[in-house]
C-alpha cells in the first residue's frame, strides 16, 4: 500500500514537471539589419510582426534605429523615446510598450534619444524584460550597418537578418555587412533577407552566390530567410500607415512575407545564447 502511494506520488510529480517544462515559452530574438539605409528594413519588420501576431503569437517589436527610427509611423502609434527610457531603467517595459496592429507590442524610439544608453549591459536588461514577459518573438529593427547601434545587441540575438536588394551595388553592400558581422563576437545565425527582387529565382541565385563567398572567404555559414518580390502597393500601404499584408493580403509580396513569418515561427525552440 505504501509502495503504491509512493509510486502514485512520483507519477504525479513527474507529470507536473513535464507540464511545467512544456508550458515554458521560448522567445526567439531576431535582429533585422539593413546592408544599407533605404532597403526597407522597417517595412519588413512591421509586416512580419503582424503576420506572426495573426498566428496567435505574442510579439514585441523594438525600434533600435539611432538615426531615423520610424516603426511608429508604420504601426500608427505615437513616436516616443520608450526604448531610451527602458535602457536607462526609468520605467518598465509594460509601462512603455504601445499596441500596434493586430495586437503587436511596440517599443518606439525617437532620433538621437539613446546613443549613450545603448550598451551591451543595458541591452541585456531589455532582453531580460522581454523574455520574461511571455513573448514568442522579439523583432529588433536595428537600422543599417553604418549606424553601429546594432553592435550592442549581437550577444543577445538568435538570428541576424541582413536586409538587401538584388541590385549590383546592394549586393556589394550585403557582402560588406557580412564581412563586418564575421568579425564580431556573436553566436547568432546570419541570414539574408532579399527585398524588392525581380523574381524569386534571381533572389535564390544571389543568395547561393553570397553563401558561397561567405563560406570561402569569410568562413561564415550564411542562411536564407527568403525573398520578397517588387510590389508597388508597398508605397500605398506605407502612405496609409498600414502593413502591406493587411492592405493587400493576396499579392505575391504579402504571401512571401507570410511564408517568411512561418519560417521564423518554426525556428522557435530552446536556444542557448552567448553569455
Amino acid at each position: 500500500m505504501v509502495h503504491d502511494q509512493a509510486e502514485t506520488l512520483r507519477q504525479r510529480m513527474s507529470q507536473r514537471t513535464i507540464r511545467s517544462v512544456d508550458s515554458v515559452r521560448h522567445c526567439r530574438i531576431s535582429m533585422f539589419l539593413g546592408a544599407k539605409s533605404g532597403f526597407g528594413t522597417t517595412s519588413l519588420v512591421s509586416n512580419l510582426a503582424v503576420s506572426l501576431a495573426r498566428r496567435n503569437k505574442r510579439i514585441l517589436v523594438i525600434d533600435s534605429q539611432c538615426e531615423s527610427p520610424d516603426i511608429a509611423g508604420h504601426c500608427r502609434i505615437s513616436s516616443a523615446p520608450a526604448l531610451a527610457a527602458l535602457l536607462s531603467n526609468q520605467r518598465t517595459l509594460r509601462e512603455l510598450v504601445q499596441t500596434g496592429p493586430c495586437g503587436v507590442d511596440v517599443l518606439a524610439s525617437e532620433p538621437e534619444s539613446m546613443h549613450e544608453q545603448l550598451t551591451a549591459s543595458s541591452v541585456k536588461l531589455v532582453i531580460t524584460a522581454a523574455t520574461t514577459s511571455d513573448y514568442d518573438h522579439v523583432l529588433i529593427d536595428a537600422g543599417d550597418v553604418d549606424q553601429n547601434g546594432y553592435v550592442s545587441w549581437l550577444r543577445s540575438v538568435h538570428d541576424i537578418h541582413i536586409v538587401s536588394t538584388c541590385a549590383p551595388e546592394a549586393v556589394m553592400d550585403c557582402y560588406s555587412a557580412m564581412k563586418t558581422l564575421a568579425g564580431q563576437t556573436t553566436s547568432a545565425r546570419i541570414r539574408t533577407l532579399l527585398n524588392r527582387c525581380e523574381s524569386t529565382p534571381v533572389a535564390e541565385n544571389l543568395h547561393q552566390r553570397l553563401a558561397l563567398s561567405a563560406s570561402r572567404f569569410l568562413n561564415l555559414a550564411l542562411f536564407c530567410s527568403g525573398a520578397i518580390t517588387e510590389e508597388p502597393a508597398f508605397h500605398a500601404a506605407l502612405a496609409a500607415q498600414r502593413p502591406l499584408i493587411l492592405w493587400k493580403p493576396n499579392c505575391a509580396a504579402s504571401l512571401q512575407l507570410n511564408e517568411i513569418a512561418l519560417q521564423l515561427d518554426e525556428t522557435v525552440r530552446p536556444v542557448t545564447r552567448a553569455a
